[in-house]
């Protein structure tokens, strides 16, 4: 599975994704559903239940479905302001 790439900047995952192909095969159908692929999805839950793991899987599992690649928000916010370190002292949550 295409995890790091330069259209993707999932991180490598450190386990194996077992028992969640109902959870996949769900968020998948919801992602891409009527050709019309949804750009931003917010998985919710308990602490420790795998949100973080499921989303890295399902990112992977949907790289070529999406033209401009996939990618980590909290990696894509940190190159960005590398390349723009002007726009931080704009950032609210900085102040």
């Amino acid at each position: 599975m295409p995890y790091a790439s330069p259209d993707n900047t999932l991180p490598s995952p450190l386990t194996s994704l077992i028992g969640r192909e109902q959870n996949v095969a769900s968020l998948r159908h919801l992602l891409i559903q009527d050709d019309n692929p949804v750009r931003l999805l917010t998985l919710t839950g308990a602490a420790g239940s795998g949100k973080t793991r499921l989303a890295i899987h399902l990112g992977a599992v949907l790289a070529g479905v999406y033209p401009d690649g996939v990618g980590w928000l909290v990696s894509r916010i940190i190159r960005h302001l590398r390349t723009h370190p002007e726009r931080l002292k704009n950032c609210p949550i900085l102040r």
